[in-house]
């Protein structure tokens, strides 16, 4: 898989703009015109459409399961209230349950379900093992779609933020709250280039083999860092992978070096040192994970979420320049 970086804001004959910059353009500008209740609204209603992810991949699994099965089946949230049911009627009422119903528990990021499966018509007997092992296998599948679609859009919200394709403050926060990404504490971009290992066998590998390189770079990060998940970090494409890592006090403890010059941890959260020395511990870490030379940039912390596009740059020019004067496999910081 690899994204377009800055040529997708370039022209096409004739003078058009590309279809995806027009298309982030025309967004952006709608919501600029938007009053403020609207903007909030956007924020509001992403929680409902998290909730209704659980809903969707619920009536996904009914509809396949009933293809196989003639038997009742249904969705029931943590309050055991039904979200989706083969007998449509009984949807938003309180379960009242089958003792002889296989159960199968659903889980979609922080959402928690429980699908159950009722016993099947008499001519159409199907062992309840068979039942149990179908059904998991159903709801695995879908967890697996759900969440390749979740990764791919994760990364489609870096990359244009990145890019500064996308630059609408509350659409921003709405799509990456209901991606489970936190935004609003200071961050400041890694960018780290393992294109070596990563697009290693290109251009015959294919774009599954380039992501699972990609995510095997990101699994190293997650663990160097301690991370509870992947949200922050993003693939990019071209053997990029980007970090919009936490650049408050907090966060940059384990590696703050009190003989650091007075100044450099404070308001203004530009703490290079302790960046510094936190991507050089991953530079190690990952030359270990892949075998292989990998490069990493450090861009300064820029106020404000539209300000990870700044830091990029910086990550970007400083791992640029610092590969053609110092080489490869080194960690390079933006100190302009």
């Amino acid at each position: 898989m690899s994204y377009p970086r800055e040529e997708t804001r370039a022209q096409e004959p004739g003078g058009n703009t590309t279809s995806a910059a027009r298309r982030v353009s025309s967004l952006t500008e709608w919501s600029h015109g938007l009053p403020q209740r609207h903007t909030l609204r956007l924020l509001e209603t992403s929680t409902d459409r998290r909730a209704k992810s659980l809903e969707e991949m619920a009536r996904a699994a009914i509809a396949r399961i009933g293809e196989l099965l003639d038997a009742p089946v249904s969705v029931i949230d943590m309050r055991g209230v039904v979200l989706a049911s083969s007998d449509r009627f009984s949807e938003g009422a309180s379960y009242t349950g089958d003792s002889g119903a296989v159960t199968v528990p659903m889980r979609l990021g922080s959402q928690l379900g429980q699908l159950i499966i009722g016993l099947p018509n008499e001519a159409n007997r199907t062992p309840p093992h068979l039942v149990q092992a179908l059904a998991e296998l159903v709801v695995g599948r879908l967890i697996d779609s759900h969440s390749q679609n979740t990764k791919h859009r994760k990364d489609r919200l870096v990359h244009d933020l990145l890019l500064n394709l996308i630059t609408n403050e509350a659409i921003i926060l709405a799509e990456a709250h209901l991606l489970g990404m936190d935004l609003n504490q200071p961050r400041a971009v890694i960018l780290i280039n393992a294109a070596a290992y990563i697009l290693q066998g290109f251009p015959s590998a294919s774009d599954e083999h380039i992501q699972q390189r990609a995510d095997s770079v990101i699994g190293s990060v997650v663990h160097f860092f301690h991370l509870p998940d992947d949200t922050i970090c993003a693939y990019i494409g071209d053997g990029h992978i980007a970090i919009l890592k936490a650049s408050n006090t907090r966060n940059l403890a384990p590696w703050v070096d009190n003989s650091d010059p007075p100044g450099t941890l404070g308001a203004s959260w530009t703490n290079l040192h302790a960046l510094r020395r936190a991507s050089e511990g991953l530079l190690q870490r990952l030359r270990s994970d892949t075998g292989v030379d990998v490069s990493i940039g450090i861009g300064r912390y820029h106020p404000g979420i539209v300000g990870l596009a700044h830091s990029y740059q910086d990550a970007r020019t400083a791992l640029e320049l610092g590969c053609r004067f110092y080489g490869v496999g080194l960690v390079h910081v933006s100190t302009v």
